[in-house]
């Protein structure tokens, strides 16, 4: 199942962060930081796929480019993205994904843009780190808008900087979601908070690299137990919303066709069926099966009642022609009375033997004509219903 989660923080030398430092553990690089000396090695460690967009240096050129053109001690020398990346897609997919989503950092903010892929825990994910000032021929100018406080932005004219993160966030969902649907998946994800989303659900935890080993190896750890607590409770949660809002479509579906007569009703939804079946086996869209559902419940309900209704008058003509019998004339009329007839008379005939008197015989032959009506108008109902 595709999850969402796009974090977005800081790496700054007041946190005695290193921008070359961080980007070789993340690329799997070897990476010396001219302003400190400090070399940082992780050759070692296994990256799926490393690329910059928006730079035509090496990695190394560009951080160590990045710490130059800051002087304060407590400088933001990069923003990193880390992006869960959906376990439907392949490698060249997931690739594709984040390529897409860097180029519209580096044109959105005017940034460089370093992205590592990492597959190997089973969890596959991006960071993506940025620059905090502007690309201008192989050196960097001034801070971008996104870096600017909100007394800065306001005297300019722009949002808060909060503005910032929720576009990147709502970006990177339609993102996903475009790779999921061209993947032949249906899963969706959103950015949207569950406050926003109207679910009152418990905000789960991230359980880091740590605790997924742990849960790969079997190991117990009291984050795997409150997240699969908050897993339940929120699916509990999700199903009885779903539930509810899926009557109250279906409810405001039925509105829809109220005021149609039977008949009508069937024209019109066998209409918008064959329109939403051709659609689905144009697109392959799988969403269309949802809105199927509706229309078939209606017609089937529809069909159903009609079903009824006729079964119901077939056999009240059925009781109504045995009870004013002339035999011939009934079975004339309605074949399926032949056998009736004849069962009729064996009952007569075996009364009589019997020494059972005329109104116990009658009542006899009465039960089972009734029986018999009712089996004929059930038969009848299942075959309509088909």
């Amino acid at each position: 199942m595709a999850i969402y989660h796009l974090s977005v923080k800081t790496i700054s030398r007041g946190q005695g962060r290193s921008a070359p430092g961080s980007a070789a553990y993340r690329a799997g690089e070897k990476i010396r930081d001219e302003r400190t000396g400090k070399e940082y090695d992780y050759t070692d460690k296994p990256v799926a796929h490393a690329e910059i967009i928006g730079w035509d240096g090496t990695r190394s050129e560009l951080w160590n480019a990045a710490e130059k053109s800051e002087n304060r001690k407590d400088s933001v020398t990069a923003r990193e993205y880390e992006a869960a990346i959906p376990v439907e897609l392949d490698k060249a997919d997931q690739v594709s994904l984040i390529r897409e989503y860097a180029t519209w950092l580096n044109e959105r903010h005017g940034v460089a843009v370093d992205f590592a892929i990492h597959r190997n825990t089973g969890n596959p994910h991006a960071h993506i780190m940025t620059t905090t000032r502007r690309v201008f021929d192989e050196g960097f100018t001034t801070k971008t808008e996104r870096e600017w406080s909100d007394s800065k932005r306001k005297q300019n004219g722009l949002p808060g900087r909060k503005s910032d993160l929720v576009e990147a966030r709502e970006v990177w969902s339609e993102m996903v979601n475009a790779s999921l649907r061209e993947a032949g998946t249906s899963d969706r994800v959103t950015h949207r908070s569950h406050s926003d989303r109207g679910l009152d659900l418990v905000p789960q935890i991230h359980l880091g690299k740590t605790v997924l080993q742990f849960k790969k190896q079997g190991i117990s750890h009291p984050r795997l137990h409150r997240y699969e607590k908050i897993k339940s409770q929120n699916a509990k949660i999700i199903s009885f919303k779903d539930k509810r809002d899926q009557l109250d479509r279906e409810i405001a579906f039925r509105e829809r066709f109220d005021h149609l007569t039977d008949a009508k009703k069937l024209q019109v939804l066998g209409r918008i069926k064959q329109d939403l079946q051709e659609k689905l086996k144009a697109t392959g869209d799988k969403s269309l099966q949802q809105q199927l559902v509706p229309v078939n419940k209606l017609l089937n309900e529809i069909v159903s009642d009609d079903a009824k209704r006729e079964a119901h008058d077939y056999g009240n003509t059925l009781r109504k022609a045995v009870s004013r019998m002339n035999p011939s004339d009934a079975i004339r009329k309605h074949p399926e009375l032949v056998a009736m007839s004849q069962t009729a008379n064996k009952i007569k005939i075996q009364s009589a033997e019997n020494g059972i008197d005329q109104k116990l015989t009658n009542k006899r032959i009465n039960a089972y004509f009734e029986k018999s009506i009712d089996d004929l108008s059930k038969q009848q109902l299942v075959a309509r219903q088909r």
